[in-house]
Order: structure tokens, then C-alpha cells, then sequence
């Protein structure tokens, strides 16, 4: 069995992914187009990510190593180890921007999550649930005006929240997600 590195490598992880563009994959990962670069031109291994990609989609660990036994669309479908398909944003200047789908092993939670959204800014990524029963002291993705961002906020008397050391009325502030999880980005 030989490990097949640089440019087939890549392509195995962006068709698992199902990205179209070495962006997409760079931004999922948390690693630049100029990381991706190198790795098609020295003909690297990308161990990590193809590690992280068998634990997200399902998709088999040897195919994304060697490119041997094919690749299965069907075993990287949603279903299959209880992993939902998570639309996937990108957090910049308070503005979200689509970022294609990242796949959530609801096993590795310990709560339910109803309507999931991955957010991804900087070397930092978070879930946050859409579906919001009850709102309280914590970390939220929240909406101020035109600015989206993800802030610890506190419930206050007379229908206020502290933000950032700010008091804010309650209806200037739109609560988008309330967090599940924060995970760290190895670049």
C-alpha cells in the first residue's frame, strides 16, 4: 500500500467534501491556498486532513490515503455513522458567507441539535444551534444592525444584555445561534 500525496491527494479530499475549488477546502480545513499550493507541489501528504475528512464525511480512510478500492459516494451520504450534512459559513467583517457543507458525527455530541450551523473565522470554528428554546448567559452568534458575531452575552434586568462590556436593548440585538461547540483550527 503506498500513500498517494500532492495533487490526487487533494482531489480525493474535495470530491469526500464535495468542494469544487481548493478555496473551499483550504477555508473548511483552516489552511491557506498557498498551504494547498504546497501540497500539490511538493507532492505532500496531508495526514491530518485526510484523517479529519474519514472522521467527518465517512468516507474510507484507505481510499483517501492510497486513492485504492475506489470512492463510494454512497458511504460518505449523511446516515451513515449518524452524521448530518451542516451548512458551513464563513465569518469575515461580520458578514457570513457560504462556505459549503461540513459534516457533523452527531455522536460526538451530547446534546440534540435541531437546526446546526457551522461557523468558521480565523483558526476558530464553532456549532451553533439556529432553533433557540431558551436564551441565557453564554456565547452566542448574534446580529447587531448589518454585524454578525460570535459573543458572550449576559441577561440583564428591563429587558437588556451585556455585550462586550456594553448594555444593549434586547430589540436592538438579533439572536441568530446559541452555541453547542468551539473547536480549535490546527493550521
Amino acid at each position: 500500500m503506498k500513500f498517494q500525496g500532492g495533487e490526487s491527494a487533494v482531489q480525493r479530499l474535495m470530491q469526500a467534501y464535495g468542494f469544487t475549488m481548493k478555496k473551499q477546502l483550504g477555508d473548511h480545513l483552516g489552511a491557506g491556498t498557498g498551504t494547498i499550493s504546497t501540497w500539490v507541489k511538493r507532492d505532500y501528504f496531508p495526514g491530518e486532513a485526510i484523517v479529519k475528512c474519514a472522521l467527518e464525511t465517512g468516507a474510507s480512510l484507505e481510499w483517501l490515503a492510497t486513492g485504492e478500492n475506489g470512492y463510494d459516494a454512497k458511504s460518505i451520504s449523511p446516515g451513515k455513522k449518524n452524521i448530518l450534512s451542516v451548512p458551513k459559513k464563513i465569518l469575515k467583517k461580520g458578514i457570513l458567507e457560504d462556505c459549503g457543507t461540513y459534516f457533523l458525527d452527531l455522536d460526538s455530541i451530547d446534546r440534540t441539535v435541531v437546526d446546526p450551523i457551522y461557523i468558521v473565522k480565523d483558526e476558530i470554528s464553532w456549532l451553533f444551534d439556529k432553533k433557540i428554546e431558551q436564551v441565557i448567559d453564554g456565547t452566542w452568534l448574534l446580529k447587531k444592525g448589518d454585524v454578525v458575531e460570535v459573543s458572550d452575552m449576559k441577561i440583564l434586568p428591563r429587558d437588556e444584555l451585556l455585550i462586550k462590556d456594553i448594555v444593549w436593548p434586547k430589540d436592538d440585538i438579533d439572536i441568530l445561534g446559541m452555541l453547542i461547540f468551539t473547536q480549535i483550527n490546527e493550521t
